[in-house]
């Protein structure tokens, strides 16, 4: 079984600082699979007029995953409900990575 990394996405978010990471991670001989996160089950909007639908909420993450990536964009300024999912991760030290915008909401 792969293991599962989710991304963080925001309505506004940057599409191209996602497809990097996500082409690297699902290749065929990866360990890992990508699956998105929303703060809603609503259609997310990328910068560039993608519309995802979210694997899951941050009401309804799996009970385990590798990593929390948090992708930048024009959101960062509404964002402030994923601070639960944050906290639980740096409680079970699962791994944050944040890029670009998401980076200010931690400072």
């Amino acid at each position: 079984m792969r293991k599962e990394v989710l991304m963080f996405l925001s309505n506004g978010y940057a599409d191209w600082e996602s497809g990097y990471i996500s082409a690297e991670l699902n290749k065929p001989e990866s360990e890992y699979k990508v699956s998105t996160v929303a703060l809603t089950s609503d259609n997310v909007k990328s910068m560039g007029g993608f519309t995802v639908v979210p694997d899951y909420t941050i009401d309804s993450l799996p009970a385990q995953y590798e990593m929390l990536i948090l992708i930048g964009g024009t959101g960062w300024k509404d964002n402030s409900a994923i601070t639960p999912v944050i906290e639980k991760c740096l409680q079970e030290s699962v791994p944050i990575a944040a890029i670009c915008d998401a980076t200010t909401f931690f400072g």
